[in-house]
């Protein structure tokens, strides 16, 4: 029992740790899926999303006829849906540009061939205007109107969306430090957050020609504990198999 406790302690240490060391930095980008535009024929700027790595440029390429804004999403239902203890992060490098209502940014969705703004939850810089942006979009795509948080000093190197036991929690990270700015919640003004994390990606709003934004880090950090129960359910399984 005593060897068995010495095994036990390192194996459990590591396994906690696991939230980390195991968390998933999107490389793979070719499952990734692009909505097109999403406000119909009137808001139909063309943007592209192009991955080099950990990196992606997402770009606009100019207005077709009669459009004038361009909203898009890249997403992925690769990673199967969000439990309670998973966050998704993103990096912005903070050098390219953009105009005050240009937003880029984590989207939540429960599709990745979402061909309309619905079930949908968007978490954004808005660097023209110094702040973070969050949007809901619910079943019926009835939208909140997006508020805004101001970031302070400097705008924020990760944003981060957690999903909690009850609901979702919207954060960002600057020199290390993290901050929640909006605690564990079920809504957005009066929209329920409908979205359910089954598709995971990116949020752009670009409405000038030739206006960029890279972003990086798309990371899914599964939630730690789960990786400890399961270190220690394999010790167990060990254990009995010598007994």
């Amino acid at each position: 029992m005593k060897a068995f406790g010495k095994l036990l302690a390192p194996a459990l240490a590591m396994a906690m740790c696991g939230g980390t060391a195991s968390a998933m930095v999107v490389t793979d980008y070719s499952n990734f899926t692009e909505s097109g535009s999403l406000l119909g024929t009137a808001h139909t700027r063309d943007q592209s999303f192009t991955a080099t790595g950990a990196s992606v440029l997402i770009a606009d390429e100019g207005v077709a006829a009669g459009g004038f804004v361009g909203q898009e999403l890249y997403l992925s239902d690769e990673f199967a849906q969000l439990v309670a203890g998973d966050r998704i992060s993103l990096d912005w490098d903070g050098t390219d540009t953009a105009t005050g209502a240009e937003t880029f940014g984590i989207a939540i969705a429960s599709s990745d061939a979402i061909t309309s703004r619905v079930n949908l939850v968007t978490w954004s810089w808005r660097p023209g205007s110094d702040d973070l942006s969050i949007t809901a979009f619910d079943a019926e795509g009835d939208n909140s109107p997006t508020q805004q948080f101001s970031w302070g000093a400097s705008a924020p190197d990760t944003i981060y969306v957690d999903r909690t036991a009850t609901g979702w929690e919207f954060g960002y990270i600057e020199g290390g430090v993290e901050t929640v700015v909006v605690p564990d919640t079920t809504t957005v003004g009066t929209i329920d957050i409908t979205a359910d994390g089954n598709a995971v990606g990116l949020w752009s709003d670009i409405r000038t020609d030739g206006h960029t934004r890279t972003v990086s880090n798309l990371t899914i950090v599964p939630e730690p504990g789960s990786l400890a129960l399961l270190g220690l359910g394999g010790l167990l399984v060990v254990r009995r198999r010598r007994a």
